[in-house]
């Protein structure tokens, strides 16, 4: 017989009262119970039928004698047994033609009553199919009565609520598969932003994803899946888990059509206790109902049958075959590689109607209406993934890595098999009985030698060509500071910092004395001029749109590079400083020469997209013309001494407030993003020009003169010439007053010509 095959059984149920009791079928959790049952019946409706076989007095011929001799036995026999129960304690029959205390037939106490009495009180609780009657001989028929003719079977099927388990693993794709950079050393990953998109995207997933705990994913059955919460009295796996009910059986008893043979079950109990009958059984006795039940039991067995072909799954282990499969490599190429064919295994179930059945008898011999079964059920073995990539010899690839000291590259080395990662996903997308393909192909690193060399230092991400002034001192400091800075590199993560980097401009080092600001006014010192090369430095930070840390505007607006894209240091007190935010090393090409500084960000170019930067300005605050008045009796006179009448002392800058804008454009041209990079404010400064006063008559009485002047009896000795000497403003078309324009603004670099000397010593400012 078959793994799932039914067993015969017998075709109909119709045993006589001596037959005697069925033996009980399998035990088990639902298996059959023993029919002898003490105690009360439980709550429900009974009904059995069984034709009984029908009981006939023989009649005897007698003579006077032997009926004398015998009456004399008996008597003496009665005497003897009362006086020897007496003696003895013994008592069998406390009384005579009684039913045994507490006696049940169907639930119904009898205990105690004449057969006759205990025949009609299950009468008037089972009402018989037809009157009592008696045979031609005069005997009485046996009365049946269908006791069950308003209760339906009801037998509710449980199946495990355990999940099938596909495969195990103790890979973490969390740990092991976060990508490293060029060093070798895992990269941090950005944290996904909240959006729409994303929300919904998450909501997708959580509804349509297996569930999984640890390493593990699980699929449930059909059945499982569409059964109800569990019921309150639902049987318990061994874990302690309600089963789930998958569904419920139905015998109605109008198509059972059980019957009862009180007059038997009467007979029955009523031998308890006495010769040849069943032993007294503590606590209550129960008759066995089933010699004289009576039913349809092919109608019973036909339901059992058609629900045991429903509930069948023949199930299915997990299946790995090697076979071989076609994929494209990166060339578009078709190839035939190997690779393993795995079958999730299936569930088992199936119905044990022999035991079921048992159960059936049992309960309608105790009156019991409501049942339940469980399938028997056999789960897949969970696929085990790490074994299986161990039997396949498989190896993860080596990635070739990057000296972050001498930047030398070593070889990478290819791996064999599957990538992990790539089995747990398919399958925890797999359902039992599905089919997943594993390739086993040579697996390349995430890094190779080639591509990192060609990788390396080959895109310029962001660039300046800044000219500057002749002049010599300057010009030198700007060599200086280039020098230092010149084939720097920064590790992705890495902070770089002009002060720090170049360190303090002194005359040991070679640095001369040029223009800075200070207090206002433009003073050399030591180093003077080296702010151009920050600034250079900072506009290509924008270009590359790295990181900024730390910067500061000069105190008047520069001329070297566009307004607020400038950035002034100052030892101790001012510094300027980013940070590589990209994942790949950048080396800084800094140089000086031709009348430009030159300033180059070399790494590798990651972005889908290409900056574009401009200004706008948002405040004015013009300049004016001041008179300074010279004469020996005035304040640091010595400072001014040497100017002519009508020379100018300091030259004017505007005030300015000004928003620099970052404009971010896809590779179709298309505005993406706009960002507002900083607010720089520049002071205004004001023209002052020099009134040289006769050093022999009082300043205070000349300046009234001049400035409170009367009808002039004589010209003065010296005149201020009719026009200014030249005198370079700031550029001759100022920048915008209104905010970025809606499309997209033309790129503003620097000047590709030398600016005009406005000041023949430019100067850093050593306060913002």
């Amino acid at each position: 017989m078959g793994k799932f095959e039914k067993q015969n059984r017998p075709a109909a149920r119709n045993i006589p009262p001596s037959q005697g009791t069925r033996a009980a079928g399998p035990q088990g959790k639902y298996g059959a119970q023993p029919r002898n049952i003490g105690g009360p019946r439980p709550q429900g409706n009974y009904t059995a039928q069984k034709p009984v076989g029908k009981s006939s007095k023989s009649k005897k011929k007698s003579t006077a004698l032997p009926i004398i001799l015998g009456t004399l036995v008996v008597g003496v026999g009665v005497v003897a047994g009362l006086l020897c129960m007496k003696l003895f304690g013994g008592e069998k029959d406390p009384t005579v033609n009684q039913i045994r205390p507490d006696t049940y037939i169907a639930g119904v106490n009898v205990g105690g009553l004449e057969k006759q009495a205990a025949l009609d009180l299950l009468m008037q609780t089972y009402p018989p199919l037809t009157p009592p009657a008696t045979n031609a001989e005069g005997q009485q028929e046996p009365i049946l009565s269908r006791i069950y003719s308003e209760n339906n079977m009801s037998i509710r099927v449980y199946t495990t609520p355990e999940e099938i388990l596909l495969y195990k693993t103790d890979f973490d794709p969390s740990v092991q598969e976060i990508p490293v950079d060029i060093y070798g050393k895992p990269m941090e990953t950005e944290a996904p932003t909240e959006s729409t998109e994303e929300t919904e995207e998450t909501e997708e997933t959580e509804e349509t994803e297996e569930m999984e705990e640890g390493s593990s994913a699980t699929e449930e059955t059909e059945a499982s899946q569409s059964a109800p919460a569990p019921d309150e009295d639902a049987p318990l796996t061994e874990d302690g888990e309600p089963c789930l009910l998958d569904k419920t059986i139905v015998l109605p008893a109008s198509q059972v059509e059980l019957t009862l043979d009180l007059t038997a079950a009467v007979d029955a109990a009523y031998a308890i206790g006495r010769e040849g009958g069943p032993e007294v059984q503590e606590g209550g006795n129960t008759v066995d109902l089933d010699p004289f039940l009576t039913m349809d039991e092919a109608y019973i067995q036909d339901v059992l049958d058609r629900a045991y072909e429903e509930t069948l799954l023949e199930g299915a282990q997990t299946l790995v075959e090697k076979s071989t499969t076609t994929v494209v490599g990166e060339d578009g190429q078709e190839s035939e590689v190997d690779c393993l064919l795995i079958t999730f295994g299936t569930m088992s179930r199936k119905l044990d109607t022999e035991a079921l059945y048992e159960q059936i008898m049992t309960a309608y011999s105790v009156g019991e209406f409501d049942l339940q079964a469980q399938y028997i059920e056999e789960l897949p073995e969970a696929l085990d993934l790490d074994e299986l990539y161990k039997e396949q010899g498989c190896t993860l690839p080596v990635n070739a890595v990057c000296d972050p000291e001498t930047f030398e590259i070593t070889e990478e080395k290819l791996g064999y098999g599957f990538f992990m990662a790539d089995a747990v996903a398919l399958a925890q997308n797999a359902k039992p009985g599905d089919q997943i393909t594993l390739t086993l192909i040579e697996l390349k690193p995430q890094h190779t030698k080639d591509t990192m060399e060609k990788m390396l230092f080959s895109d310029i991400l962001g660039s300046c060509i800044s000219p500057h002034v002749w002049n010599p001192t300057r010009t030198k400091n700007l060599e200086l500071a280039g020098k230092a800075i010149n084939g720097t590199i920064l590790m992705p993560g890495e902070e770089f910092s002009f002060n720090r980097t170049v360190g303090e401009r002194t005359a040991e080092k070679g640095y001369g004395e040029a223009g800075v600001y200070v207090g206002g006014r433009t003073e050399n010192q030591l180093g003077g001029g080296v702010c151009q090369v920050a600034s250079a430095i900072y506009y290509s930070c924008l270009k590359a749109d790295l990181k900024i840390v730390e910067r500061y505007e000069h105190q008047y607006t520069p001329t070297y590079v566009p307004w607020g894209m400038d950035a002034t240091i100052y030892w101790g007190a001012l510094d300027y400083r980013f940070i590589n935010n990209t994942p790949y090393p950048i080396r800084m090409d800094v140089s000086v020469h031709d009348g430009s500084v030159y300033v180059d960000l070399v790494g590798t170019e990651t972005r889908d997209y290409t900056v574009k930067l401009d200004y706008s300005v948002i405040d004015e605050d013009p300049s004016e013309e001041k008179t300074v008045y010279i004469h020996p009796d005035m304040k640091d006179y010595s400072k001014f001494s040497g100017y002519s009448n009508g020379e100018t002392i300091q030259t004017a800058y505007d005030g300015y407030t000004v928003r620099t804008y970052m404009y971010k454009y896809d590779k179709d041209d298309n505005l993406i993003e706009t960002i507002l990079v900083n607010t720089s404010k520049y002071d205004r400064r004001d023209r002052e020009v020099a009134y040289v006063l006769d050093p022999s008559k009082p300043m205070k009485e000349q300046i009234d003169a001049i400035e409170n002047p009367t009808e002039p009896t004589e010209p003065p000795e010296t005149e201020p010439p009719v026009t200014d000497p030249t005198e370079t403003d700031p550029p001759e078309t100022d920048p915008p007053e209104t905010d970025p324009p809606e499309t997209d603004p033309p790129e503003t670099d620097p000047p590709e010509t030398d600016p005009p000397e406005t000041d023949p010593t430019e100067g850093d400012s050593p306060t913002p």
